[in-house]
């Protein structure tokens, strides 16, 4: 009798993200593009292009994600995100279009330092080190989608 660890597993990373706090949202995306990447570095070294090329673009989609979400009215820090996050995308295209690892690699370096650097933060919070604002930095909603009754997937804003 097999088991169903996909639907275990999609099922865990839901009570998860239901779960988490604002700050622990955005670990959960650094996380996800992390996993993307370093997929994609393995699909490479196995010359499985295709899967490599699949997995990038993944990756790309969570930092769009955390890109396009950001509150630019933040001013300390959301403009330099912003460029961050494009910076990586065109790293990104970059590696897809030459099917070469190095600029995949570099963006999942930066991925894992902002990745550490938010966990201290959730950390922090959680330990009452740090008190963040009130207004959630993270916002997850759920919008109907234009074409339907239907609810799109959650979307993440980050502010701050």
């Amino acid at each position: 009798m097999a088991i169903d660890s996909s639907g275990a597993s999609k099922h865990y990373l839901k009570m998860k993200i239901e779960s988490a706090s604002s700050v622990g949202l955005v670990v959960i995306l650094y996380d996800g593009g992390i996993k993307f990447l370093r997929k994609a570095v393995n699909e490479y070294k196995e010359k499985r292009y295709m899967g490599f090329v699949d997995h990038v673009i993944k990756a790309q989609n969570v930092i769009r994600e955390l890109r396009d979400s950001l509150d630019m009215s933040v001013e300390e820090i959301a403009p330099q995100l912003r460029s961050l996050y494009t910076y990586m995308l065109k790293r990104l295209v970059n590696a897809t279009v030459e099917k070469v690892t190095p600029p995949a690699e570099e963006v999942l370096s930066m991925l894992e330092s902002l990745r550490a650097t938010w966990d201290k933060v959730r950390a922090m919070a959680e330990s009452g080190q740090v008190e963040l604002p009130k207004s959630n930095n993270v916002l997850v909603r759920q919008e109907l989608s234009k074409n339907s009754n239907r609810p799109t997937a959650p979307s993440i804003s980050i502010r701050g």
